[in-house]
């Protein structure tokens, strides 16, 4: 009996010292039997959860209920990797539930012990409360990151992306790095002295377009010219009247401001009640130290394309009357040495070594409005616009010589539609004549769009730019070509065909034009909706009818021209 008063004894002195140095450290003391699964915690351990001794069971089941669901699986991982020798010792931060339901961060450290046949029999360990040590990682972490998207964003800054674009990466930075679900940037409008919403962030629903000095957040943070914090939102007298105030808990905000000179405000909220740490106020203020610079800037850049703008419609005024003066002398074929035209063409803002685009508007259009918005069109497209002969006559640059017929449609095509986006005008139909080498070319080049205009949109009607090319062999023969010549040229190439047709409604023109239209005789078919053996039977029947395969393509040409002067002579076009 003395014996074991002995042994009792000395196991509550060691149980003693383990406690005295669990509390000297302040650490919490764990001991693992694996034999019975019990696990002896000490005081320490029960306090800095937050429990009482023996108010949860003493076994490792109770241990992994407590673990957070996001670290569970990877502590017990690690926890298995030491038992099974991978690891020279167990060492875990993770999170655990304390008794009033939050989790905290603790660093667990361990070892096992194993008995003489090296079975793991005992797994000895400290619990140590590392919470604000991860907070303040966390936060150095985050001080970081805000440091680096302020460097990322100054060399936007300075860079040649455009100010707006840049205004609005500042604003999804200052949102990520505040965490906050919305984020508003306002600038200043010194005409109207007022605050206009410039870009948003987040979850955002209708916002405030305008603000005043002391009106709302943004305009009390206008006022007082410094940060401004506003805690419970949802019931501040000076909410704005937007769907989205109520949801807001906490919101607050800094001026943009350069020396006394206040440029725009910056404003972040929460849907959930949230403490603003003075660290982030810092950052905060710097961020909007960096948009001021980005915003005064922006306002510099408009400035001075405000002041190139006037100046260039100043001088677009000046010489435009003395330009179209000169353009009409060369559409009249006045008599001009190539000296005198370059001497003038350089006096009017006209380059003389470019070529040029000559297009004739169609006479549905509003032409009175459009050249008195020449000015406009000059200093932006570069394109003169003028009455001619009770006509809207157009004159683009073309540096580059396009001698094709797609290329220069399409370039006129694209004016048509600047010139629309820039005055809200409409020009329903075009026509183009060839590339003009140069300004003595561009008699020829109206004469040609003007025909084109007169022609393309009778046989075309439903396109909007019509080439000279489009209708140029059918312009001469109608120009030129004797009516009577016409019709019997008509009736010898396509005559048998349409008395066929007539007689027994057998589709042969129809055919015919699609075959001379169609890839392949497969694709035809297909798009007459007949077998392909009919196809070959109506083919069979055009040839024998015109006594000549249709492979000719002399033939083929011959029955193109007779399809289209018989197409101008339906839609009783001159001929």
């Amino acid at each position: 009996m003395q014996d074991a008063d002995v042994q009792d004894d000395d196991s509550r002195k060691q149980d003693e010292r383990w406690e005295l140095a669990s509390w000297a450290a302040n650490e919490g003391i764990w001991d693992w039997d694996m034999r019975t699964n019990q696990v002896y915690h000490s005081a320490v351990w029960y306090k800095m959860f937050g429990y009482a001794p023996g108010e949860v069971p003493d076994t490792s089941w109770t241990w992994e209920s407590l673990l957070h669901p996001d670290d569970a699986l990877r502590v017990i991982a690690e926890r298995r990797a030491h038992i099974e020798g991978r690891t020279p010792q167990y060492y875990s931060e993770h999170r655990v539930r304390c008794r009033d339901g939050q989790y905290r961060w603790f660093l667990s450290r361990g070892k096992v012990l194993r008995d003489a046949t090296g079975i793991p029999v005992r797994m000895i360990g400290f619990y140590t409360n590392i919470e604000e040590s991860i907070r303040d990682r966390l936060r150095l972490k985050r001080q970081n990151e805000a440091l680096k998207s302020l460097y990322e964003i100054s060399l936007r800054a300075i860079g040649d992306e455009a100010h707006d674009v840049t205004l609005t990466a500042i604003l999804d930075r200052i949102r990520e790095f505040m965490a906050a679900d919305k984020a508003y940037l306002t600038i200043y409008d010194p005409e109207d002295d007022i605050m206009r919403t410039h870009s948003t962030s987040g979850s955002v629903g209708p916002c405030m377009q305008e603000s005043r000095r002391g009106d709302y957040l943004v305009g009390k943070i206008w006022e007082a010219g410094d940060y401004l914090c506003v805690d419970n939102y949802s019931r501040w007298a000076n909410q704005a009247p937007i769907p989205d105030a109520g949801a807001i808990r906490t919101a607050c905000g800094v001026p943009l401001k350069l020396g006394t000179e206040t440029l725009g405000v910056i404003t972040v909220a929460f849907d959930a009640s949230r403490q603003i740490l003075p660290e982030e106020v810092d950052m905060l203020r710097q961020f909007a130290a960096i948009t001021a610079l980005v915003s005064r800037n922006r306002q510099m850049s408009f400035d001075l394309l405000e002041e190139n703008y006037q100046r260039a419609t100043l001088e677009n005024s000046l010489y435009q009357s003395e330009r179209i003066d000169f353009l009409n002398e060369l559409l009249e074929g006045k008599p001009m040495s190539n000296r005198r035209a370059a001497a003038q063409a350089a006096r009017v803002g006209l380059p003389p070594q470019s070529g040029y685009l000559a297009m004739v508007a169609g006479n549905d259009c509003d032409a009175a409005q459009i050249v008195l918005q020449s000015p406009l069109l000059q200093s932006t497209l570069g394109l003169t616009a003028w009455r001619h002969a009770g006509q809207l006559y157009l004159l683009a640059p073309q540096p580059l010589p396009a001698n094709d017929r797609l290329e220069l449609s399409q370039r006129a095509e694209d004016l048509r539609q600047a010139i629309r986006e820039r005055t809200g005008l409409e020009i329903s139909r075009l026509g183009v004549g060839l590339y003009c080498p140069s300004l003595k070319d561009i008699a020829a080049g109206y004469y040609q769009a003007a025909e084109a205009l007169e022609f393309g949109q009778r046989i075309y009607p439903k396109q909007t730019v019509h080439h000279y090319l489009d209708i140029g062999m059918l312009r001469i023969l109608a120009r030129n070509g004797d009516r009577s010549q016409i019709d019997l040229f008509i009736r010898h190439t396509l005559g048998k065909l349409l008395d066929y047709d007539r007689e027994k409604n057998g589709h042969l023109v129809e055919t015919l034009a699609a075959i001379l239209q169609g890839r392949s005789l497969h694709s035809v078919a297909e798009g007459l909706y007949v077998h392909p053996k009919t196809l070959l039977f109506r083919k069979h029947r055009i040839e024998e009818l015109l006594g000549e395969s249709l492979d000719s393509p002399q033939l083929r040409l011959n029955l193109g021209l007779a399809f289209q002067l018989n197409e101008l002579r339906e839609k009783k076009i001159r001929v």
